[in-house]
């Protein structure tokens, strides 16, 4: 096949704190579909999981999730511009 993996990490490039919506820097042109997971991770803590809802051609919209834990100091609660999010695939156990 010539299609292309899809890609397993994103750029997050806008994230609205009050609406819990991240975009993210890959969309269709990238394999990236509804539905796909990207999870955040701050050091060895994750911030949450972003469940994709919309996807543009290279860019996607999401809702991001975070586990129920205690808040930890010096560990944001949602993420930032800049920052990475990896791709958790159907099968990943959480």
């Amino acid at each position: 096949s010539t299609r292309l993996p899809k890609f397993a990490i994103a750029p997050i490039v806008q994230c609205d704190p009050a609406s819990g919506k991240v975009l993210l820097g890959l969309g269709s042109d990238h394999q990236i579909e509804p539905n796909d997971k990207y999870r955040v991770r701050y050091g060895f803590s994750i911030i949450g999981d972003i469940l994709i809802t919309e996807v543009g051609d290279t860019l996607s919209t999401g809702s991001l999730r975070t586990p129920a834990r205690e808040h930890q100091e010096n560990v944001p609660v949602f993420p930032k511009v800049g920052w990475s999010a990896e791709f958790v695939p159907v099968d990943h156990p959480d």
